[in-house]
C-alpha cells in the first residue's frame, strides 16, 4: 500500500529498495525474484524515508505487548538489500568495474538502518539483529577481501551506532562464515545467530576461538 511500492500484478511487486518480490495466491509466502537497478541507477538511487509514517508500528505493538515478559529484539536491519536489489551477479560486477559505486551504494543502506535501528531502540527494545546472508553452505557469499572493504566497515559502523544507543548488537547469517568470521567479530558484534551445523559451522570451534 506503499506508494514507493509498485504493484505489477495481484502476487508480483517491486519493494522500495527495488526488489522483485512474488507471492504465492493460496498463502501469504513471499519469495524472492529478481534485482531491477541498473549500475547507473544504484548510483543515483535515493533510499527511501526510515522515518515514514507507520515504520514503527509493528515494534510498538509488539513491546506493548511482551514487553517485560521476553526480551524484544529488534530486527528488519540489514544490508542484504545491495545484493537483492542489485541482483548479485551485478553487483559482483559492479565490485569490480564500478566500485566506488558499490561502496557508496552499501553505505546509504546502511545509513538507512542506522536510522531505522535508532528508532527501533527509542521504541523500547531490549536489543538488536543485524539480519542478511553473508554466507552460504559453500562459503562466503562474496571473497573475503569484497567482504573486508565493502562490508566490514559499514557493520562495523552499524554496531558503533547501537552501541552508542547501549544496545547489545547480535548478527544473524546463515553459511559457513569461517573465511569471514575474524571480520565479523572486529565488526564488533555481540553475538552471532544460526552457528548453522549443517554446512560445517561448529558452535564449540567458534566458542573455543572466539569465546
Amino acid at each position: 500500500e506503499r506508494p514507493d511500492v509498485t504493484l505489477l500484478d495481484d502476487c508480483t511487486w517491486i519493494d522500495e529498495w527495488g526488489v522483485k518480490y512474488r507471492q504465492r495466491p493460496i498463502d501469504s509466502l513471499a519469495w524472492y525474484v529478481s534485482g531491477t537497478l541498473s549500475t547507473e541507477e544504484v548510483a543515483t538511487f535515493t533510499p527511501p524515508d526510515p522515518y515514514a509514517e507507520g515504520r514503527m508500528d509493528s515494534v510498538t505493538a509488539m513491546v506493548r505487548r511482551v514487553g517485560g515478559e521476553m526480551a524484544v529484539f529488534g530486527a528488519g536491519l540489514a544490508l542484504l538489500a545491495s545484493y537483492l536489489a542489485r541482483g548479485i551477479v551485478g553487483l559482483t560486477l559492479d565490485f569490480y568495474r564500478a566500485p566506488y559505486v558499490a561502496k557508496n551504494w552499501i553505505m546509504k543502506i546502511a545509513d538507512y538502518h542506522i536510522e531505522l535501528g535508532k528508532q527501533i531502540v527509542d521504541c523500547g527494545v531490549d536489543a538488536l539483529l543485524i539480519s542478511g546472508d553473508d554466507a552460504e553452505k559453500g562459503g562466503p557469499l562474496f571473497s573475503p577481501g569484497i567482504y573486508r572493504e565493502f562490508y566490514y566497515p559499514q557493520y562495523k559502523r552499524m554496531v558503533e551506532a547501537f552501541h552508542a544507543k547501549g544496545m547489545m548488537v547480535v548478527k544473524h547469517t546463515d553459511g559457513n562464515t569461517y573465511r569471514i568470521l575474524d571480520d565479523m567479530v572486529r565488526a564488533g558484534f555481540d553475538g552471532y545467530h544460526a552457528i548453522e551445523p549443517i554446512v560445517g559451522m561448529d558452535i564449540g570451534v567458534v566458542k573455543e576461538k572466539y569465546g
